[in-house]
């Protein structure tokens, strides 16, 4: 239990920086799907923010995955510290 504590501690902290960085480069013509995530939840919308969380998060496997098949690394390669 405190692995899964202090794991959430850091995603979160690392999620706060990152959602402060994108809203400093955020600019009326464009917004980023962090963005638009944190306006429809801002609006009550959790349902459209779900999908949009849900659509980011396998964006970013696909992507992994897609450069580990590249550089013949296994999936589990990716997360390993150190």
């Amino acid at each position: 239990m405190p692995a899964i504590i202090g794991g959430s501690i850091l995603t979160l902290t690392t999620l706060l920086q990152e959602l402060s960085t994108t809203i400093l480069l955020y600019s009326p013509k464009t917004r980023t799907v962090p963005i638009q995530i944190y306006g429809a939840v801002a609006d009550g919308k959790l349902g459209e923010a779900s999908a949009l969380s849900v659509v980011l998060l396998v964006v970013v496997f696909v992507i992994v995955y897609a450069m580990n098949r590249k550089q013949g690394q296994s999936i589990a390669s990716s997360f390993k510290m150190g």
